[in-house]
């Protein structure tokens, strides 16, 4: 049981479901494009995005120096 909750949980916070969104529509955004369209720091949307890695909702590559996020 313990992983549907942590999934409920990732999906509980309305930026984060809002990130997941994005990622949803536009696959490939860095963090850095996902901050500014956002409104976040970085630091704080990197947060979030690992809530949604932990669960399996996004995945992440480095392309570079930037880290992207998919679906």
């Amino acid at each position: 049981m313990q992983p549907l909750v942590e999934f409920c949980r990732a999906l509980g916070s309305e930026r984060r479901f809002q990130l997941y969104q994005i990622i949803h529509e536009r696959e490939g955004l860095a963090v850095c494009d996902l901050a500014e369209e956002m409104g976040l720091s970085e630091p704080a949307t990197c947060f979030h995005l690992k809530k949604l890695l932990r669960v399996g909702l996004i995945k992440q590559s480095r392309i570079g120096k930037f880290t992207v996020s998919s679906h």
